[in-house]
């Protein structure tokens, strides 16, 4: 069930990619009763599935699609990816990556920027909030300041962060000081665990401190907090379930 007023959980479907495009209404169902609150697409189409069909799903879950990293091919028809979000109750839309080529130096991230200022206008237009993914490329840092703040700033802030603490603790950065002084542009944060050597695990299996992140999202008044599995064929919804249920053990 959906809380307004509190934290809700949902799970990033990448790593199920295959199943989205082949049995997504069966994969909705098996993620509602796992006990997710939502979901988050990943570069799909909604796995072919019309805009009643979504709608019947989410109803009858009371189940909710909270975003999409959509795909960069929609670039080219953005106002027509924006309807289609809208109609499905998203509230926001995220940027997957910059390519290499838009983030070569600093003129580029901030060509880039000012493109994506324009789409977050678009956005904002029909109630919904352009984000941005965050990856470990864009930690690098150009004049002693990360290319991620570049962007963001490019963008007169009005491009937001979709956090994800991954690539943030794989880098050696401390993760609270970071979330700390960008909290004004985090409006999602994506929780992915990780162990000792630096690899992806189940959320609450590493070391990523799950009852002082859930503060920080309180206190920040982050409605989503997003599980993100590692893409392999040895994850499975069972990781899945592991990661919720200990996300709720500390709630």
């Amino acid at each position: 069930m959906i809380k307004k007023d509190e934290l809700n959980i949902g799970l990033q479907l990448y790593f199920l990619d295959e199943r989205v495009e082949e049995d997504l209404s069966n994969l909705l169902q098996e993620i509602s009763g796992i006990g997710y609150d939502g979901i988050e697409f990943a570069g799909s189409n909604y796995g072919g599935l019309s805009l009643d069909e979504l709608n019947k799903i989410a109803d009858q879950f009371d189940f909710a699609y909270i975003n999409n990293h959509f795909n960069l091919d929609n670039l080219k028809s953005f106002q027509q990816e924006i309807d289609f979000a809208k109609k499905i109750g998203m509230n926001y839309l995220t940027i997957p990556i910059l390519l290499p080529e838009e983030r070569e130096d600093l003129f580029s991230i901030q060509s880039k920027g000012d493109f994506y200022r324009q789409l977050a206008e678009m956005c904002q237009d029909k109630g919904i909030q352009l984000c941005y993914h965050n990856h470990g490329f864009d930690l690098e840092k150009i004049n002693d300041k990360y290319l991620l703040d570049h962007f963001i700033l490019a963008t007169d802030q009005k491009v937001k962060l979709e956090l994800d603490n991954f690539f943030i603790m794989k880098r050696g950065i401390e993760l609270f000081n970071f979330l700390e002084e960008r909290k004004e542009w985090i409006e999602l944060l994506h929780l992915k665990g990780i162990n000792h050597d630096n690899q992806p695990v189940a959320i609450g299996e590493g070391r990523v401190n799950l009852k002082n992140l859930i503060k920080f999202a309180r206190e920040s008044n982050i409605k989503w907090l997003v599980v993100d599995l590692e893409a392999d064929s040895n994850t499975t919804l069972e990781d899945a379930k592991i990661s919720i249920d200990n996300i709720k053990d500390v709630l």
